[in-house]
């Protein structure tokens, strides 16, 4: 029998893509807890240092938009007290759904990324 590409072989089968290890691992979650053990997802997922501030922020720059990142920057430290990077609040603000309607820092910058935004 062919193997497709991208296919592991286990044992006598075939499993899509998918390491033994992983399968292994499948198979005593079902065993230790059915099927709503195999539908939990366990990813590790960072949060935000913002997020406990997430409906302050929403509300500041749904009523003082900006389409400066550095002008969104220094609005987050002054109402949060903390300092982030810049890819970081970007991250943040497009998790809001805030974004810029203007990329760059310096108005000869503006649309220069490409993005058109933050």
């Amino acid at each position: 029998m062919a193997q497709k590409p991208g296919s592991r072989t286990w044992g006598d089968r075939t499993v899509g893509g998918v390491s033994s290890t992983t399968v292994t691992r499948y198979l005593k979650r079902y065993q230790q807890g059915g099927l709503a053990a195999l539908e939990q997802v366990d990813f590790y997922r960072p949060v935000s240092r913002l997020e406990p501030f997430r409906d302050v922020l929403k509300s500041h720059f749904e009523h003082h938009p900006t389409t400066r990142i550095t002008q969104a920057m220094a609005d987050i430290q002054r109402l949060t007290g903390l300092e982030l990077q810049r890819e970081a609040v970007r991250m943040f603000l497009h998790s809001l759904g805030v974004v810029g309607q203007e990329g760059g820092d310096d108005p000869g910058e503006s649309g220069s990324r490409g993005s058109g935004g933050f």
